[in-house]
């Protein structure tokens, strides 16, 4: 469903009087915005508080909103089960109704989310869903995308790092054949740098600063190997770095797919 039909839908309703002026208050938006639900719904997909406002949830609620503008469609309540949980029974079969099961996991939605302003919500028309609960549908506007805080932040070391100064050197000394230093990838002809009828090149390509990059990916890969068990599909931990590297830097368009669980966040090449 376009995502204005929705938003007009949630202002007209599903949001009570209550949840309009918590969602004014978490925005910044004018108190008389609370006053004119049409006023409301033009200010709404603004950008107006919605950095606060993402910048007020818990890392978990990050990462899951990073997962929904990913998927970028609608969710049932039950999607959330996976940020804060349902009721489950203390033994044997499931008796309880899909209202028993997700009552408090649409109170914390609510609560945590649509009241500060950070998704939309909407009863839609489902045959086969016997409950209202069962027919909410929830959205995170691609409006709000570029102000969702990274999911990895740089971190600041207070002594300087160590330094291999004499990699260009030694790069360099491949071009006219003199002696350099061993590394991982010493042995590899397609990261070689030469010089072909006055054309630099790295292997058998034209230099290109995409091919030094990676070749500087691969000795990070040749030069660390994990110590733990990858499961199919798994990144490992250098490809993970690098992917969070590129996914925090401004402008960055590769986006990593991960998922969310109790072991907290997982990179990995798909979800399942």
């Amino acid at each position: 469903m376009d995502m204005q039909i929705m938003l007009k839908q949630m202002c007209k309703s599903e949001l009570n009087d209550s949840d309009l002026k918590a969602i004014c208050k978490s925005r910044g938006f004018p108190a008389r915005e609370a006053t004119s639900r049409d006023i409301f719904e033009n200010f709404f997909l603004s950008t107006i508080g919605i950095k606060e406002a993402l910048n007020s949830l818990t890392y978990e609620e990050v990462v899951f909103l990073h997962l929904l503008n990913k998927i970028n469609k609608e969710v049932g309540i039950e999607y959330f089960e996976r940020l804060y949980g349902c009721a489950r029974p203390a033994g044997g079969y499931d008796y309880r109704t899909f209202n028993q099961r997700y009552k408090e996991t649409f109170k914390n939605v609510k609560n945590n989310l649509v009241r500060k302003g950070v998704l939309i919500f909407i009863e839609r028309e489902v045959y086969t869903a016997s409950t209202k609960l069962e027919r909410l549908r929830f959205r995170f506007p691609p409006e709000f995308a570029n102000f969702l805080p990274p999911i990895a932040r740089a971190s600041k070391f207070k002594e300087a790092g160590d330094f291999k100064r004499e990699i260009l050197r030694d790069k360099l000394l491949e071009i006219i054949g003199g002696k350099q230093k061993q590394s991982p990838l010493s042995k590899e002809r397609s990261f070689t740098l030469t010089i072909k009828d006055g054309d630099l090149s790295i292997g058998a390509e034209k230099f290109r600063v995409s091919h030094l990059l990676k070749w500087q990916q691969a000795c990070w890969q040749a030069s660390v190997k994990a110590d733990t068990r990858m499961q199919g599909g798994d990144m490992t931990p250098i490809e993970v770095t690098d992917r969070a590297r590129r996914y925090s830097s401004s402008g960055s368009d590769d986006y990593p797919i991960y998922c969310t669980g109790s072991a907290g966040l997982v990179f990995n090449s798909g979800c399942p």
